[in-house]
């Protein structure tokens, strides 16, 4: 981004080009820094979580609006309640 005193300049992405796969270097090496989290067996942290928190929002639309529009607000979304809801309309 470029700044004139304070300012961006290019604050839209019609002006400011995000930096793509030639703007990085040729090589670059990777470091890992271990360390323990807390509250994790042995210090282990997660790694696959925050994928998962829009999972059940997306089926739950996805079933919603394969049912017209009538929501199921029960987790998990097992198919006998998807049948409940398909037979109670």
């Amino acid at each position: 981004m470029v700044f004139n005193s304070g300012q961006p300049i290019n604050a839209t992405f019609l002006e400011y080009m995000p930096p793509s796969m030639k703007d990085h270097p040729r090589q670059f090496q990777s470091l890992i820094v271990e360390t323990p989290h807390p509250e994790g067996p042995y210090g282990a942290k997660g790694v696959g979580e925050a994928a998962l928190g829009p999972v059940e929002p997306a089926i739950g639309n996805a079933i919603a609006n394969a049912l017209g529009g009538r929501r199921i607000r029960d987790l998990p979304l097992r198919p006998d309640r998807i049948l409940a809801t398909v037979q109670n309309k």
